[in-house]
């Protein structure tokens, strides 16, 4: 190697390395997670480092493949940090609750106090570590393989995304794969659909093909051993024994057969509602007719009395006249 390409990769590594200032930070190390954070973060640090230790380590023994480095995160120490940081960056990054950029394989969490609070950052974090790990062993994955692991591995899989699915589905607004291998869709609206398919893709890839999925992965912590990355079409076709395009008419078979208990789940989305509101106005409409036919009981009572009431009466005049006659 010349000196010049030597002084060059020297101040390409300093670059990298000083990208982010972390000067006036602290930082935690665990045994999957390096954490780096203001001195008044530091209850939130300790439990994040203790918390994703956990959560990484069960992840990695699911797949059993376990990364040798553990993940670098920045707890963003302000709002403004985060959006200094997400400047120029795409728009789904800038309103997002963290990011992973691979460029320093680094995750960036938004600051806790700007966001919408703690009760969603596990998942948050635990998506962007599935980032990591992905681009650890694969070379050019697919983006719908990204956020299909991501989301469907963190947890953040839900009945919202077969809703979701389903009605995009009837519309016709669900994108192929092959669609979304390199990015996301112009339009915040179809953010969320672009979610859920990647999520069912992934759903169905690992429900379906579990031995090949494994295998997939032991492949890719091989290629890792030795140093490299493996190419993903290539590893996808080595495991699966089909390439993504064969899989995506697979998946859209699937699609079809999974449709009707999608749509039950749309129908129940929008007539959940109404049925509630049925069940609200035919209980009322009960409780007023109980209401009335008490009043009624009431009058009925007041009307038979009365009749009582007549009827001694006029039994008392009869006898009167009985007696009178008598005498």
């Amino acid at each position: 190697m010349s000196k010049l390409r030597l002084f060059l990769l020297i101040i390409l590594l300093a670059f990298t390395i000083t990208s982010y200032a972390l000067d006036d930070l602290d930082s935690i190390k665990g045994d999957c997670v390096i954490i780096h954070y203001k001195p008044s973060q530091v209850k939130l640090a300790k439990y994040l480092t203790e918390l994703m230790d956990s959560q990484i380590t069960h992840f990695q023994k699911k797949l059993g493949v376990y990364p040798d480095q553990p993940v670098k995160v920045i707890l963003a120490p302000s709002e403004k940090w985060y959006q200094e940081q997400t400047k120029g960056r795409k728009e789904i990054i800038k309103k997002a609750a963290a990011y992973y950029d691979g460029a320093h394989k680094t995750i960036i969490i938004r600051d806790p106090g700007s966001s919408r609070g703690f009760s969603a950052l596990r998942t948050v974090f635990m998506h962007e570590y599935i980032h990591y790990f992905i681009d650890s062993y694969i070379a050019q994955p697919p983006l719908w393989f990204h956020e299909g692991m991501a989301v469907f591995f963190s947890g953040g899989y839900g009945i919202n995304y077969d809703i979701l699915f389903a009605s995009g589905y009837l519309y016709g607004q669900r994108p192929t794969l092959l669609n979304m291998r390199t990015g996301y869709p112009a339009s915040q609206n179809k953010w969320e659909m672009f979610y859920a398919v990647s999520a069912l893709a992934m759903k169905t890839l690992y429900r379906d093909f579990k031995p090949e999925f494994y295998r997939f992965w032991y492949y890719a912590e091989q290629a890792g051993q030795k140093g490299g990355k493996v190419q993903f079409d290539k590893l996808f076709k080595h495991s699966f024994y089909m390439n993504v395009a064969q899989f995506d008419k697979y998946f859209k078979t699937e699609q079809k057969r999974l449709f009707k208990g999608q749509i039950f789940a749309v129908g129940m989305s929008f007539f959940g509602p109404l049925m509630a509101l049925v069940l609200v106005l035919a209980f009322i409409k009960k409780k007023r007719l109980n209401k009335t036919i008490a009043e009624q009981w009431t009058d009925e009572e007041e009307i038979d009395d009365q009749s009582i009431e007549t009827g001694d009466k006029i039994l008392e005049g009869s006898g009167s006249e009985e007696s009178t006659s008598a005498k």
